[in-house]
């Protein structure tokens, strides 16, 4: 393991974010390298000096501290999605860190490098020497590594995602193989990252995509966002059936059988079973993004550009992508997840009618999407290992009861 050092009398086995921090970067940076942490703004020769906002306790970007334009870069790009508000705020920071207020921090990381880091891998692999800056998400169970590559001139060229276990390593690989799918269709008001390379970095996945640029203020209208879910929808066409006869129905079904024990095992299956009368209703199926959140897009000049293609997936019922956005948008808004699946039960009928779907039709989605995405969370461990509203499932078998009373299950 690398190791990880404290200067100064700190202790950098302390709990909290910045244990959390220094297990992400022992994992980028392993041994002979050398992660620490110390006061003091002069670089250590043959290392890379980082800074981290907002703090070492609650780490959310580690960004290089010099040249200063490229710690502005790291923080410009970091919420690319960021609109109003968020936006000014965002640009604000930016503007601080170009003027060497982020060096001035009392705390910094330094990593001495070895010769077979991942930084050394993805500059031999683009063929450019380029600095890292990384992104510090909440825990959860499929948390990943996500680096910004950053030119000397302050120019994002890229951004990877590093699969570092079993479950993310799939996750990675899927993503790439998504991308390449995508990037070779053809929408017109889509845009998506083009994958500059995929690889293994020792026993971790990698893969490496084109950073999207966008213009303006990034904002997206309702409009939009419907046509390009639609064309998300049909990339690989439709299909008609009843939802016994489909892969989605065998999928879930699998999937929920598969899980151990728990309340909310226990909840997917007895709904499972309690959909039995309408396993002959017809449903249409086509593909969706599979984590349509605001977070996971921006605009330029009329088009939408999104990235986080991971959980792409044709052969679902049209729709979900509009219902995702809707719930957890509003969870990102501090919603309580009950009621975020009833805003999207009150407004299913504007959500799903560009995809033709209205009424009991438009509701029995809803439905679906809840079954959906709670058994993927269920699957992937977010409730023990995660740190998320929705991924905890405390929520489930609340509103389960009150789709399932919808539909008179």
């Amino acid at each position: 393991m690398t190791s990880v050092m404290a200067s100064d009398g700190m202790d950098a086995s302390s709990p909290g974010g910045r244990t959390y921090l220094l297990e992400m970067l022992q994992t980028l940076w392993p041994a002979p390298g050398q992660v620490r942490i110390r006061t003091g703004r002069r670089a250590m020769r043959g290392s890379f000096d980082f800074v981290v906002l907002p703090s070492l306790g609650r780490p959310k970007l580690v960004l290089p501290a010099r040249p200063w334009r490229v710690t502005a870069a790291g923080v410009r790009n970091y919420k690319l999605f960021a609109t109003g508000t968020d936006l000014i705020k965002v640009r604000l920071a930016a503007t601080a860190c170009g003027l060497g207020l982020a060096s001035m921090m009392p705390q910094r990381i330094t990593i001495e490098r070895s010769t077979d880091d991942l930084g050394r891998y993805l500059n031999d692999a683009l063929e450019a020497d380029l600095l890292p800056s990384i992104y510090i998400g909440p825990r959860r169970a499929v948390e990943k590594p996500v680096l910004q590559l950053i030119d000397s001139s302050g120019r994002t060229i890229a951004f990877v995602k590093v699969g570092v276990n079993d479950q993310t390593r799939a996750l990675v690989r899927a993503e790439g193989a998504n991308l390449i799918f995508l990037h070779n269709a053809t929408f017109r008001k889509l845009v998506v990252p083009e994958v500059l390379h995929r690889g293994r970095w020792g026993q971790h996945e990698v893969l490496v995509q084109r950073a999207l640029r966008r213009s303006g203020k990034g904002q997206i209208d309702k409009d939009l966002l419907d046509q390009v879910m639609l064309e998300i929808a049909l990339v690989r066409g439709t299909d008609h059936r009843p939802l016994s006869e489909t892969g989605f129905w065998a999928r879930l079904c699998s999937r929920v059988e598969s899980l151990a024990p728990s309340v909310s095992a226990d909840v997917l299956r007895r709904t499972l079973n309690e959909l039995a009368p309408h396993r002959s209703r017809e449903v249409i199926m086509g593909s969706w993004h599979g984590d349509w959140g605001p977070w996971n897009m921006t605009s330029s000049q009329g088009r939408l550009l999104a990235w986080d293609w991971e959980h792409f997936e044709s052969g679902v019922p049209l729709g979900l992508d509009a219902i995702h956005h809707k719930v957890h948008g509003a969870a990102l808004e501090s919603v309580a997840p009950e009621d975020a699946f009833a805003m999207a039960v009150r407004d299913a009928d504007s959500l799903l009618a560009p995809f033709g779907l209205t009424g009991e039709a438009a509701r029995f989605q809803v439905l679906l999407y809840a079954l959906e995405i709670a058994t993927r969370y269920a699957v992937d461990g977010e409730p023990q290992r995660g740190d998320t509203t929705m991924g905890r499932l405390d929520w489930l078998e609340r509103v389960l009861g009150r789709l399932s009373a919808l539909m008179r299950l």
